[in-house]
């Protein structure tokens, strides 16, 4: 059973290589799979807005095309309650491992950021990406 599942986990690089979500208000997020481990994600969290920004990329949530929508898939795993500050023209990376036993299917990932200057809080939804065949 890990054998499949590691063998479907490596089906990942074709569909999310070096694509962006949409970017909001300047700031988007990327999910690439970690070439050094297939069965963990990079995700990329680029500030292009012009003030910092509050976010904790560890608090990602995945999340699996349901049809129309899109349901959040359950994951154990543990975070620090810390917030990072990024500021404008800057990335950072975090690697998050994949949820075990993912059915095969479309995904992506999201993360809350807090706009320093005008405490707005948004939602960044990454890139999509496929699982399995």
């Amino acid at each position: 059973m890990r054998t499949l599942l590691a063998s479907a986990l490596v089906l990942i690089v074709g569909c999310a290589s070096g694509q962006w979500g949409s970017a909001v208000n300047g700031i988007r997020l990327q999910a690439l799979v970690n070439p050094a481990d297939s069965s963990t994600m990079i995700l990329t969290l680029d500030n292009g807005s012009s003030e910092s920004i509050s976010y904790n990329l560890c608090s990602s949530q995945i999340e699996r095309r349901d049809g129309a929508s899109w349901t959040r898939v359950e994951e154990n795993r543990a975070c620090t309650m810390e917030l990072r500050i990024l500021e404008p023209g800057n990335t950072d990376q975090f690697t998050v491992p994949l949820p075990p036993g993912a059915q095969p299917g479309e995904y992506r990932y999201t993360t809350g950021v807090n706009r320093n200057n005008s405490g707005d809080a948004l939602t960044i939804i990454s890139n999509t990406f496929r699982i399995g065949g």
